[in-house]
Order: C-alpha cells, then structure tokens, then sequence
C-alpha cells in the first residue's frame, strides 16, 4: 500500500510536469504567426488493490475476490490543440505573407519528391526560395525558378499536388505529378507569382503570389464583392480542413506544423483557394498579413495555469514530505 502511494505521488508529478510544458509552450510560441495554444486536461485516477483471490475449489469455493481501491492520482487525460481564430494586421507586410481568415490549412511538404510527407499550417511567413535546378543555371536563354517556401523550408503546395484519396496508399503525400509541384514562379511561366519589375535576362527576382486576393498592397484593399468574384481569384494554393483538427500532432517542424494521425485523417476535404471562394465559402486569404495569435489571452491562461500547477506541486510536495517522516518515524519504532 505504501509503495503504491509514492508511485501514485510521483506519476501526478509526472502528470503536472507536463501540464507546465504545455504553460511554457504556449508562451513561447504566442508570437509567432498562426500559432495556437495547446490545452492540457489532467484526470484523477485510481487504482484496484485485490487483497483475496477467488478460489475454485475446496471449501472456499465460490468466493468473490476482496477489491479495495487504492492512492488516487493525476494523469494527462488529453492534450490536444485549441484552434481559434487569430487577428490580421491592419498594416501590410511582407510581398510573400499570407493569413488565413477561417477554417483551413496551408499545405506544405518537406521534399518535391513523389510520396513526400504533406504537413499543416497556418503560419504564412513565405518567401521564395531560388530552387533553379544545377543543370539549367547557366544555360542559354538564362533560366531561373523560385518555390514558396516556410521559414523551415518546406514547400507551400498547390491543390493538384496532393493525394486526397482515403484509399490510396500514398493519401496525404505528394502526387507523381509532370508539372513542378508547388507554387512556383520561373523564366518559363508566371504560374502561381509575378515577377518584379522588367527582367531582363537572368535578372529578376518574383514578386507577390500570385491570385490571392485581400490586401493588395498600401493602403489598397478590395471590397467583399470584389473578394467574392471568380475572376480576382485564380489562385491554385491548398487549403484543407480537417474536422478533428484539435487532435493533430506537432510535428518535427515547429509548433505551428502540424502533421495528421488516425485520428484526424477521417473526412480531410481540400480545394484551391480559387475552389473555395466560388463555392459560396466565406473563408479569405489575405496577402500582405500575417496571422496573430491573441497574446493577452494566452498569457492570462498562463498565469492562471500557473498558479493551479504551482499549488499542486507544493501540495504534493507536502504530502510525500508528511509521507516520508510518518516512515521514519515508524521504522524508528520498530528499531
């Protein structure tokens, strides 16, 4: 009975350890774009002591077995992602940012290559990166590509790019595809970006994505119609929604990419922005902003949490304290 008490003591520190995490981690990631808070829910558990087994046979036969519960203790019940929509600056930023206003996902993935894994965000801070292929750098015309990448690099897709099947084998990978997958601007075509300026030869450089709609540049901003018509919209980037977004998973790249599991996998729908906005949908992708994660409320539920956990840990402390010396105490009395 007493070990089981210091076991049940030391998994509700565990259990409290990783509720502070959570504190810490929401703190840390509140300025940056997209992001969102993670919600801990802590449970009160107990165990079952069996203090007489049934017997079979002999003169015992029948008995119903002696249960006792034992030391109750805190566990991570569920940790899971609270979702909510964050604020869009007023002031337009950078050529290549993005936010989102709604329900959705930026689709992004680690490799160009066929099969490579696609990951969730809503941190829109992109820029292009020069990814001209070695063998076409010095040819003649001058050639030159640029993808929209994250600032961990990985690759912002297009819709056509993703497999969506449930089916398939490779569903939420990257299609084998003969066009270049991404979002992509190069000498050949002006796919999904402009290019600034006149370029003359091999110098240039892209400018804004291209046919994402909202901000256009200071102080310019279209209106709800404007939004809402087809033929200011023909922008090919992903959005996906998943309706278990708050179960899905930090992944490798960051707290604000996210890769899906079992449990979010089920019903994940995707449309280009451009498929999105001509089926009534009243979600928007501005350029030129970011998303901001509400910081005032994050960290007043920092400090709240902090408290509650600060109040446990001594309680705890306390307990094992009280624990430990009714133990000496005893031992000295046998002694």
């Amino acid at each position: 009975m007493g070990s089981d008490l210091r076991y049940s003591l030391i998994n509700t520190f565990a259990a409290i350890d990783a509720f502070r995490s959570d504190i810490v981690f929401n703190l840390e990631g509140a300025a940056t774009p997209g992001f969102n808070p993670k919600a801990t829910n802590l449970g009160q558990y107990s165990s079952l002591n069996v203090f007489r087994q049934p017997q079979a046979g002999g003169p015992n036969s029948g008995t119903v077995p002696q249960i006792a519960a034992g030391p109750s203790e805190l566990r991570v019940a569920q940790s899971t992602f609270r979702f909510q929509q964050g604020g869009i600056a007023d002031e337009p930023g950078q050529l290549t940012d993005l936010a989102i206003k709604g329900n959705g996902f930026f689709a992004v993935a680690e490799s160009l290559q066929p099969g490579s894994r696609v990951f969730l965000t809503r941190e829109g801070d992109f820029h292009w990166a020069d990814t001209t292929p070695p063998s076409k750098k010095n040819q003649k015309p001058p050639f030159k590509q640029f993808h929209l990448e994250t600032q961990q690099g990985l690759y912002v897709l297009r819709i056509q790019d993703i497999d969506l099947n449930p089916a398939s084998p490779t569903f939420m990978r990257l299609k084998t595809t003969s066009a270049p997958p991404g979002m992509v601007v190069n000498s050949d075509q002006q796919r999904d970006g402009t290019v600034l300026g006149n370029p003359v030869g091999n110098d240039w450089v892209p400018d804004r994505v291209k046919g994402v709609i909202g901000f256009t540049g200071e102080p310019t901003k279209l209106t709800p119609a404007e939004q809402k018509d087809p033929a200011n919209n023909n922008s090919d980037i992903a959005i996906l929604r998943v309706p278990l977004q708050e179960f899905l998973t930090e992944s490798s790249y960051g707290a604000t990419v996210y890769e899906t599991n079992v449990a979010t996998r089920a019903g994940i729908m995707g449309k280009s922005y451009k498929q999105w906005v001509q089926s009534g949908d009243p979600i928007q992708v501005y350029a030129e902003s970011l998303e901001q994660a509400d910081f005032t409320t994050i960290e007043q539920d920092a400090n709240m949490n902090t408290d509650i956990a600060n109040f446990v840990y001594k309680n705890l402390t306390d307990m094992l304290d009280n624990y430990n010396k009714s133990l000496d105490d005893l031992l000295g009395l046998v002694k």
